[in-house]
């Protein structure tokens, strides 16, 4: 069968031809496909989000009226809440956008998004979320115990109880979008025109960390914070590439999104939840260390030590 008419996507039995990162390879190739996908992308993401935002104001203008604003300390529970569910529209639209680009486009189905496999290893996910978190409270600890004046307790229970189940069903879609958009998509777009698999992780992680650059933390931290941020787009970006397919990148990159919205925030973000403790922007420099030794310990006693038991 050709590359031209395989899709990793039809069935759960067919197995992958290619490697994860030359997906672009299948389906329809055509380089112009690429100047008429991504427009279409950004397209369903604006319009989409604001058709949902004129729909949200109509019912309730205070999380509209916010200006995306969620701190729910100094707003009213109700219009943090709305606000936060409206900034996290435009991933839902990104994500329904890169699937139906990927297939109304290049004739590929959503498998060849996730995986370079017969199908989506939600052991590797699961592993890598329940590993992340881990290192995360590990490190938390350690915060506490060396620098208690940089992370605060501010735990509010009513707050956190009634953000908690938005929070965990839109932060999964929030990073699997980024997944699918920037270690799906755009890597495989790359690996269509290079073949280098360095390339394919490095341009990526570029566009990943610009990205984020208009963050709070990003604006306020210093180089120490920028730099977290483009640790983080490498080590994700090394492990779809490497790793086939986007089980590990989604669960770590879960893990980490999930720690900060409910259990360590950052006193500079520009959308803050109800969460346990809060952490001040003087400790950027041991957050970059900390980061470093999460990938690290992730990558041998996740990553590694599957590949030498046979389970990759």
């Amino acid at each position: 069968m050709s590359d031209a008419t395989f899709d990793p996507g039809l069935t759960a039995a067919q197995p992958a031809q290619r490697r994860f990162w030359e997906h672009g390879h299948l389906g329809k190739r055509a380089p112009w496909l690429y100047v008429l996908s991504l427009p279409l992308i950004l397209m369903i993401v604006l319009l989409g989000t604001a058709v949902m935002g004129v729909a949200v104001g109509a019912w309730d203008p205070s999380g509209i009226e916010a200006g995306g604003q969620t701190d729910w300390r100094h707003l009213p529970l109700k219009t943090a809440l709305l606000s936060f569910g409206f900034i996290m529209l435009p991933f839902v639209f990104l994500l329904l956008g890169v699937i139906l680009a990927n297939k109304a486009v290049h004739g590929r189905g959503l498998r060849s998004l996730l995986t370079g496999q017969a199908r989506f290893r939600w052991s590797q996910a699961l592993t890598s979320l329940a590993a992340t978190l881990v290192l995360a409270l590990g490190v938390l600890a350690a915060g506490r115990l060396l620098s208690p004046e940089n992370v605060v307790f501010v735990f509010d229970p009513e707050a956190f109880l009634i953000f908690l189940p938005l929070v965990l069903v839109l932060v999964p879609i929030q990073v699997l979008s980024e997944e699918v958009f920037f270690r799906g998509y755009l890597v495989q777009a790359v690996g269509r025109f290079v073949a280098r698999r360095w390339v394919a992780i490095l341009l990526p992680t570029l566009l990943f960390w610009g990205a984020h650059m208009n963050n709070g933390p990003a604006v306020q931290g210093g180089l120490a914070a920028v730099a977290i941020y483009g640790v983080m787009a490498l080590y994700l970006t090394f492990l779809a590439v490497t790793c086939d397919g986007l089980e590990h990148p989604f669960g770590v990159h879960l893990g980490i999104n999930l720690f900060a919205f409910l259990i360590e925030g950052d006193a500079a973000s520009w959308y803050p939840t109800p969460t346990v403790f809060i952490a001040e922007p003087e400790g950027y420099g041991f957050t970059l260390l900390a980061t470093i030794a999460i990938f690290l310990a992730h990558y041998f006693l996740v990553v590694r030590r599957r590949r030498e038991s046979g389970r990759a």
